[in-house]
This record gives structure tokens, C-alpha cells and sequence, in this order.
């Protein structure tokens, strides 16, 4: 399995191709990259003074349209923030589910994707826990966290690839660790025709740290 990997605290832009992903960016034909970019958005939270998301939802657009993402995932997006990332971006399609009951309530894990450019051709959700198919926290985490996957083609080179969005949990060092390697297993068991991926995330990890290492095996 091709692996590109993005673990990411905030946001970063990155060109991707999908005939070589892992090659250097001079390597690919400009004409077939694509801006991937990954962004915890901060949930909506009063709290947060001047920076709340209401005074600061315009310019969380406006970063990933500077960026010309063609394809992003965010975290710890609450309902109201999904809607209005769909309205700021009417040209992207997206998929993801609330954590808390696999429908809208809590944070969604959502990947947004450029419908001129590709096309959605299946995609799911699932839990890091014991019990991946039904909401529930996993090990010793504090909080429900989950991971949105979609099979995309790209409709200019044809090529078909996954993308995986996650959000580790910021407690739990068992959590890290299990839900990284339950990532891995999904993904195996998801992309049986060894297609190249796509993972970003919030790993709430540096690059040494045991859940990082268990992604960078594959």
C-alpha cells in the first residue's frame, strides 16, 4: 500500500499526485498534482473570546482557499461548522459523521473534496475503540473519536485512491496508540485493491512518539 501520510496539529499544504504519491513534489507532472491540506478548525466554543469561531470562521475559509485545497480534511468540526464550511465551498462535496451518535451530534471528522475534480465512489466511518462500528471511547480516552474514509477517482488522471481523516485522542497514550494501529487495520481491510492513501489527522503526537511510528511501519 502506498502511504502518504499527513499528521498535522494545525494545517499544511501539500501537492499530491496520483500516480506517484510519495515521490518528490519536482518528480510529478504539475498538470496531475493536487493541494491537500489538513485543518483542526477548533470547535465552537463561546469560551474561546476573540477568537471564537464566529470571528474567526471567515478566515479558516479563506486559508484553504488561498491554499487552493482541492481536497481537506478538518477536525473537531461541530454541526454549525460543517454547515458552514459546505456553504463557503458550494463546489466541494464531504462526508463525515457526528462521533457522538454516527449521525450530527459532537465533532465530525470531515473530508471535503472537489466534485469537478473527483468522484466520490464509496466512503464510511468508524470508531477507535474495541468496537469500531458503533459509537463508544476506546481504551483510556477522554472523549469518542473516529476516523471518515472516501474512495475517490481522480476524473482528470483516472486514478482511484483513499483518504483517511482522524483525531487522536489528547489523553489517552493508550488511545494514541491502539487507535493507530486500529487505523492501519481498517485500512488494510478497506483498500483490498492496495490503492495509494491519503491519511491526515490531528495524531496529538510528535513524529517520535509510538503512534506515529506505528503508521510510518506500513
Amino acid at each position: 500500500m502506498k502511504l502518504l501520510i499527513y499528521l498535522l496539529l494545525l494545517f499544511a499544504p501539500y501537492l499530491a499526485d496520483a500516480d506517484s504519491f510519495g515521490e518528490p513534489v519536482r518528480k510529478m507532472n504539475k498538470k496531475h498534482t493536487f493541494a491537500v491540506m489538513s485543518y483542526n478548525i477548533r470547535l465552537n466554543t463561546p469560551s474561546d473570546g476573540e477568537n471564537a469561531w464566529p470571528l474567526r470562521k471567515e478566515h479558516v475559509a479563506g486559508l484553504l482557499k488561498f491554499h487552493k485545497a482541492d481536497l481537506f480534511g478538518i477536525q473537531e468540526a461541530l454541526p454549525e461548522q460543517v454547515e458552514y464550511m459546505a456553504g463557503a465551498f458550494p463546489e466541494f462535496g464531504y462526508v463525515g459523521i457526528g462521533r457522538d451518535d454516527g449521525i450530527s451530534k459532537g465533532e465530525h471528522m470531515c473530508i471535503f473534496y472537489n466534485k469537478l475534480r473527483f468522484e466520490r465512489l464509496g466512503d464510511g466511518n468508524f470508531w477507535l475503540s474495541p468496537t469500531p462500528d458503533k459509537p463508544g471511547m476506546g481504551w483510556d480516552a477522554a472523549c469518542n473519536r473516529t476516523c471518515t474514509w472516501i474512495k475517490l477517482k481522480d476524473r482528470l488522471t483516472r486514478k482511484t485512491f483513499f483518504f483517511f481523516n482522524t483525531h487522536l485522542d489528547h489523553r489517552g497514550v493508550t488511545a494514541r496508540l491502539e487507535g493507530a494501529r486500529l487505523i492501519m487495520s481498517k485500512m488494510a481491510e478497506i483498500n483490498r485493491q492496495n490503492l495509494p492513501v491519503i491519511l491526515t489527522g490531528d495524531f496529538n503526537a510528535v513524529k517520535t512518539s509510538d503512534p506515529v511510528k506505528e503508521v510510518m511501519k506500513c
